[in-house]
């Protein structure tokens, strides 16, 4: 699984190698070793007071809020609001001394990129997908019973996608990448998966089909959706929305 979050997600260099280093290194990290692993997300607390990158205006402030399991949320506000730098603190591809991110209360400072790629997974608005067949790339390789691939690919409306593509995919629409990659982030069931923009190039038909289908899947594996979206869809499967500014 860490090797395949290693190929789907977005990483700084530094936080790649992080995740490297973690795979090949059975030892846990000091921190991990004060609470249980395999421990699910009750709780997810944000609290920023600034963060800025490096020689630029901050992007976002005082900000301040908490998700609490199966309280699914989205995440709002115009380009260039720090939606996408949000995602990355929650993700812990960036951190700020001003910006803290907490799992039940445990600052996410101090966890493993394993612990990480085993509960916070993100689909990001660049989806991605190899040379094989769909099934691989839902799969990547890793050993799920068919009932479970098959209860993802209908979560994901991809039964149509599915006849198309069973030898190796050699393109995809941007609405069917989208999909595979929120398939291949559902299968692996983590405590809070991010989903940014998941909706942005289907169709009216494959959104009504995808988001009642989304809800009830997370619903049955106890995943909480934290989805940036433009797309007032999204509001009916949130009990909540982050409201960004730009700053």
């Amino acid at each position: 699984m860490q090797l395949a979050e290693i190929r789907t997600q977005k990483h700084t260099m530094a936080a790649l190698q992080a995740t490297i280093d973690t795979v090949f290194d059975s030892k846990p990290r000091k921190s991990d070793q004060s609470y249980d692993f395999n421990d699910p997300i009750q709780k997810l607390d944000v609290q920023i007071e600034q963060f800025a990158y490096p020689g630029s205006p901050a992007i976002l402030s005082d900000l301040s809020f908490s998700i609490e399991a199966g309280r699914h949320t989205k995440l709002a506000g115009p380009s260039g609001a720090g939606k996408s730098t949000l995602m990355a603190l929650i993700m812990g591809v960036v951190q700020g001394k001003d910006a803290r991110v907490c799992f039940n209360g445990v600052d996410g400072s101090s966890l493993s990129p394993a612990w990480r790629s085993r509960h916070v997974l993100l689909v990001d608005q660049k989806p991605k997908w190899f040379a094989m067949s769909m099934l691989d790339n839902i799969t990547l390789g890793d050993s799920f019973s068919k009932a479970q691939i098959d209860e993802v690919i209908h979560a994901c409306v991809l039964e149509d996608v599915l006849k198309e593509h069973s030898n190796a995919i050699h393109e995809l629409s941007q609405g069917q990448a989208q999909r595979v990659s929120i398939a291949r982030m559902l299968l692996r069931q983590p405590d809070v998966l991010i989903l940014d923009e998941p909706i942005s190039a289907l169709d009216e038909r494959t959104v009504a089909l995808f988001l009642p289908r989304l809800k009830a899947y997370a619903q049955q594996h106890s995943i909480t959706l934290l989805i940036s979206s433009h797309n007032e869809a999204v509001d009916a499967l949130c009990a909540q929305t982050i409201e960004l500014k730009k700053t």
